[in-house]
């Protein structure tokens, strides 16, 4: 092959970054770069032809000269840079592409012809910044934003080449991992970049275990993620909701399965901020901070770590957080109504961007159990009764609201304790859809109000503490309740401590006691009892579950921590020498 004689004619072109589409804002001119290369031995004329673009498009050397034309001559194994630019029309919405194909023909040979294929776009809803480093998993998250029908956009980084502040402005919402990068997940240009992002109204999601781990608590860790301190290399495995967690508390648990070495943190929330997740060591591991005009989330555990179904079950739930449209509820007086009757229900749409007022679009479809009743619709919304949708279109002024009000009949005949799904779902015009969810059910008690609480959540060995569950029906027909509490391990039942407002009781020492009853709507029920502390390993968790059934298959789970307290004793140590002492490298990573 090298001593083979090179050939008369020859060509290549080439674009530095095929599978990436240029993205820009309407009303901007994106650019393709693209290298014509002659690679044969004699000059030669190359006819270019730009083919199928529906948007503007004009092609130049890359010093803006306009080839004229559409003829070019290069020398013999010389390259000319070329560049394609397209202007995106003003009034294109988002997530809308427009494809042109580069054909370049040589004069000399016809039949030696190449092309090339450029896609400009208008941004996705949301910017996926793959930025890891050592081990990559982008296709993780590729594949949980598939799973719903997602659209977005990727930048594609290596540890250190990051999205600039102009890339990062058009998007809504951003998804950030740093994956096993303990080097530099975040440089100190990047948290300034983001900085500003949030503080003109962005929201971003940080998947980052070790973002923490070489600079500490910077500002942008405290003021925008909402971290007031945090516990390194806690190698977090079990990933359940915190108590009253924005996402849900139907989330996990979940074991962690790390595809690297663990070194992940525990979170403490700064007081600004809450915390969303927890792991088995109780320490929060994920922390979401409402800001004034942003959101954020940070996860000190990585997104890859999580089961396939957890991945796909967390990120629409984490995106529907950062929407701007987060702030909206649908509501309903109450979960349970009765066959037969009406149901008045209330959508209120809020809009949390700082400065545009995009057209928002919100809908509810009717199940086959609600009918709309007849001149109830408020708002200026819609009824189609072929589709069963409800609709309204409008634009809501930055930080403002609307609200739509309808009455709903639920048909008779239906089953007591059916559950009937009512949901409205909201578009903020780019094409990120969020459900909210009100369903009702029909001719059902609701002991939804059910608590458990404790005297301690500490309590030493042969301590004894005193546990008060108490609920009230809220619902529309009577419960035949059933309330199951076994003790675990750790925790004894004080005999003659357990009393009932009413109902009947069966007590099973240690650790069993059972009530049951029939709660009638609006009717409550308090119950009490000591427990002895018989744990005597220190630092000791015991977890405390009762389970309460309405009877007509809702369960509730009511749970209690006491943490036996641990005590580190240490020796008395003595130098009389003075001494010295020398650093040892910190370094945790291999």
């Amino acid at each position: 092959w090298l001593q083979a004689p090179a050939a008369p004619h020859g060509l290549q072109l080439t674009e530095p970054r095929p599978s990436l589409p240029a993205v820009g804002r309407a009303g901007t001119v994106v650019t393709h770069g693209v290298t014509l290369r002659n690679t044969g031995t004699t000059t030669d004329t190359f006819a270019l032809d730009l083919v199928g673009a529906r948007w503007a498009t004009t092609l130049a050397l890359t010093d803006s000269t306009p080839i004229t034309g559409a003829r070019l001559t290069a020398g013999p194994c010389t390259a000319a840079e070329l560049e394609i630019a397209v202007a995106i029309p003003e009034a294109t919405g988002w997530q809308t592409s427009d494809v042109v194909t580069l054909t370049v023909q040589s004069s000399t040979t016809p039949t030696l012809t190449a092309s090339v294929s450029a896609t400009s776009k208008t941004p996705a809803p949301v910017l996926f910044v793959n930025d890891e480093r050592f081990y990559h998993h982008e296709q993780d998250f590729r594949a949980a934003f598939n799973s719903f029908s997602l659209p977005f956009d990727t930048w594609e980084g290596d540890g250190d080449r990051t999205p600039k502040l102009s890339t990062l402005d058009m998007y809504p919402i951003i998804i950030w991992t740093t994956g096993y990068d303990w080097v530099a997940p975040l440089t100190t240009a990047d948290e300034a970049a983001l900085g500003r992002y949030l503080s003109s109204g962005g929201r971003l999601a940080l998947f980052s275990p070790d973002f923490l781990y070489p600079h500490g608590l910077t500002n942008f860790a405290r003021d925008y993620l909402g971290v007031a301190r945090y516990w390194e290399a806690l190698t977090t495995t079990v990933m359940l909701p915190a108590p009253g967690s924005p996402l849900g508390e139907d989330l996990g648990p979940w074991t962690l399965d790390f595809p690297y070495l663990n070194w992940s943190d525990g979170l403490e929330p700064a007081a600004w901020a809450q915390a969303a997740f927890i792991g088995e060591h109780r320490r929060p591991v994920a922390v979401l901070h409402n800001g004034n005009l942003y959101r954020t989330a940070f996860f000190a555990v990585p997104f890859e770590a999580l089961p396939p179904e957890a991945r796909n079950n967390l990120l629409p739930r984490l995106l529907q957080w950062l929407s701007p449209l987060s702030s909206s509820r649908l509501e309903r007086p109450a979960r349970t109504v009765r066959s037969g009757g009406e149901v008045p229900i209330t959508l209120t749409i809020r809009c949390d961007l700082p400065s545009s007022q995009p057209l928002i679009r919100a809908w509810i479809d009717l199940p086959p159990a609600l009918s709309l009743v007849p001149n109830s619709l408020r708002g200026g919304a819609l009824y189609d009764p072929d589709q069963r949708r409800i609709t309204w279109r409008g634009r809501i002024p930055p930080g403002g609201w609307h609200q739509l009000q309808a009455r709903l009949h639920v048909g008779g005949g239906t089953t007591p304790g059916t559950w009937v799904p009512l949901r409205a779902q909201l578009d903020d015009g780019t094409h990120l859809v969020i459900n909210l969810e009100a369903p009702l059910r029909v001719d059902s008690p609701d002991l939804s109000a059910a608590v458990k609480r404790s005297s301690a959540e500490e309590a030493a060995p042969g301590q004894t503490v005193t546990f008060a569950i108490s609920t009230t029906n809220r619902g529309v027909a009577p419960a035949v309740a059933r309330l199951t509490d076994t003790l675990p391990v750790g925790l004894a039942l004080v005999s003659g401590s357990i009393s009932a407002s009413w109902g009947d009781l069966v007590v099973t020492l240690p650790h069993t006691l059972t009530w049951q009853g029939i709660l009638a709507p609006a009717e409550g029920l308090n119950l009490t009892y000591r427990a002895a502390i018989t744990m005597t390993r220190p630092g000791a968790r015991l977890t405390n579950l009762a389970r309460l059934d309405d009877g007509l298959g809702e369960q509730r789970d009511l749970a209690t921590e006491i943490v036996v307290p641990a005590h580190l004793w240490l020796p008395l140590l003595h130098q009389p020498n003075e001494i010295t002492s020398t650093s040892a490298d910190s370094s945790r990573r291999p």
